[in-house]
């Protein structure tokens, strides 16, 4: 799931291409240039929950209570746009949010929650939906075709320590995922 998600997204939107899009941080750049605004770091923010929520608005972590750090949606980052698997100019967005802290200044960063968890939790609160397909049955198969030497043994997909390091010029994120099916 975490390779899949590097190389499906993070690969897109992270490193400059050499041709169009300059990187992550240079499209930060423009906007702190655009909007007038700072942001003390240059990466893109991964929320991961316990329970793999992911609101459709990050803005609804916390809302609630002001006396906690909350959220503020701002516009979105320049859109990136490739050709990928025959999809002609496929657009990725990131979303900037600006954290307010009571007697503090607002903070600019680029965040998101890991949409391949968000699927997760989907699947797991729609499990008896799909109880009967195939798709599920075949787990065991794939779990046997990529094993995972890491795993300990008779436990079909347990992943464990799955970090990885990105490509050369891609320094910008790190993923470190525990992840265990039931």
């Amino acid at each position: 799931m975490a390779c899949s998600f590097y190389e499906g997204y993070l690969v897109h939107i992270l490193p400059n291409d050499g041709a169009q899009f300059g990187g992550f941080e240079k499209n930060i750049e423009r906007y702190e240039a655009v909007h007038k605004v700072t942001f003390p770091v240059k990466k893109l923010f991964l929320i991961i929950t316990k329970k793999l929520y992911c609101p459709p608005d990050l803005a609804d972590f916390n809302k609630n209570d002001k006396n906690l750090p909350y959220l503020e949606a701002c516009s979105s980052l320049e859109d990136v746009e490739k050709d990928v698997a025959g999809v002609k100019n496929r657009k990725y967005r990131n979303s900037i949010y600006k954290i307010y802290q009571k007697g503090a200044d607002p903070v600019y960063i680029a965040a998101e929650c890991a949409t391949p968890l968000h699927t997760l939790q989907k699947v797991k609160e729609r499990r008896a939906e799909y109880k009967d397909t195939t798709l599920l049955n075949a787990r065991p198969v794939c779990t046997r075709a990529v094993p995972d030497d890491r795993a300990p043994s008779g436990v079909p997909g347990h992943v464990t320590n799955s970090n990885f390091t990105p490509r050369s010029g891609c320094a910008m994120f790190h993923i470190f995922f525990f992840i265990k099916f039931i």
